[in-house]
């Protein structure tokens, strides 16, 4: 099936992703139109995003616990994004938040 046959039963919605890694406490901005949130401990110390504790891998080098808020077709995050490193603060503290949110196809 080709992406205008496709289109016919599913509207096409255009979006971006935005990628940041963080190693310090902070409010994160929400991006205008966000519809999903991914959040991923890539470091060596405990976090919590909104109060969900995301734990550190284990193995060094590998990615920790990480968490998805996906939303559905229209749906926007009007919330907020409150990263917070938990003691005692590692070596490393790194935490990656991928933003989705949608955009103005004619821009």
């Amino acid at each position: 099936m080709n992406n205008q046959a496709l289109t016919k039963y599913i509207p096409a919605v255009a979006y971006n992703v935005l990628v940041q890694t963080y190693t310090a406490q902070e409010e994160i901005a929400v991006q205008d139109f966000c519809n999903g949130v991914s959040i991923r401990n890539l470091g060596d110390t405990p976090l919590t995003i909104n109060g969900i504790r995301l734990n550190p891998s284990l193995v060094a080098g590998q990615i920790g616990e990480q968490t998805t808020w996906g939303g559905n077709l229209g749906e926007i995050y009007r919330g907020r994004l409150t990263l917070i490193f938990l003691a005692p603060i590692g070596v490393n503290p790194s935490c990656e938040i991928i933003q989705k949110f949608y955009v103005d196809e004619t821009r």
